[in-house]
């Protein structure tokens, strides 16, 4: 399943309107509270850059190993502060670190992510599955998991349709 740069930064943005309103959010319980001075709104004072993000995948040669920011498995959208990861067909992403912080690992069982997000002015990252997806905020000096279904899994229908038109 191919997603599009466009539907991670539709995603980003609807993610990023709940950032810079005041903390009493019932969407994101979370976030970062909103101090305003003379500069105008800052969120947090944590700051993330393209370099702090570590993308870890799988070794092809030997699964056991991981590799630390493949260029070949994934491709690489930034525009402005907003980076898009979008893995390669075949792809495995074994983890996510942030600052050499891990914020996520792969586990036996779980799905691989699609791609990976990230809004380094509102310090957003978003890691899309097949089904749903996980959005990690910045909340003082860690980082909170949120996990969110967004879309229905597909079903069969048991029976034919008999309708004609």
């Amino acid at each position: 399943m191919k997603i599009s740069s466009t539907f991670i930064s539709f995603l980003m943005l609807l993610l990023s309107f709940n950032v810079g309103k005041p903390a009493n959010s019932e969407i994101y319980p979370s976030l970062p509270k909103v101090s305003s001075d003379a500069t105008g709104f800052e969120v947090d004072k944590f700051t993330m850059k393209e370099s702090d993000i570590t993308i870890l995948t799988e070794n092809k040669n030997d699964p056991r190993y991981t590799e630390e920011n493949k260029s070949d498995a994934y491709t690489m959208e930034s525009k402005g502060g907003y980076l898009n990861y979008i893995f390669a067909e075949g792809a495995k992403c074994k983890g996510l670190k942030c600052k050499r912080e891990s914020l996520w690992t792969h586990y036996r069982y779980e799905p691989y992510p699609i791609s990976i997000g990230v809004d380094t002015f509102n310090n957003l990252i978003v890691m899309i599955f097949e089904y749903d997806y996980f959005l990690f905020v910045r909340d003082g000096n860690k980082w909170v998991k949120h996990v969110r279904n967004y879309k229905i899994r597909p079903t069969e229908s048991k029976f034919a349709s008999k309708d004609t038109f």
